[in-house]
């Protein structure tokens, strides 16, 4: 029998900005960009901190969730 190795896993609930700020709002490339920049400073924190092998981020990690945005403007 194999032992499987034991390895962390992070779980991370970010703060960010949303990239649609109301609901006829015009998408922010610079708050995206930030928000990805923040991801990745986070990752390597867990990795450096936690030894984390694995980070898990929410759905919108990236662009927050916009309540009544069209699926035209998702796209």
């Amino acid at each position: 029998m194999t032992l499987l190795s034991t390895y962390n896993v992070t779980v991370i609930q970010p703060t960010l900005r949303p990239v649609y700020k109301g609901p006829q709002g015009s998408f922010r490339a610079e708050a995206l960009r930030e928000n990805v920049d923040h991801l990745c400073v986070l990752v390597e924190q867990a990795v450096k901190e936690r030894d984390a092998k694995l980070v898990v981020f929410p759905e919108f990690c990236l662009q927050g969730f916009a309540a009544r945005r069209s699926i035209i403007d998702w796209e």
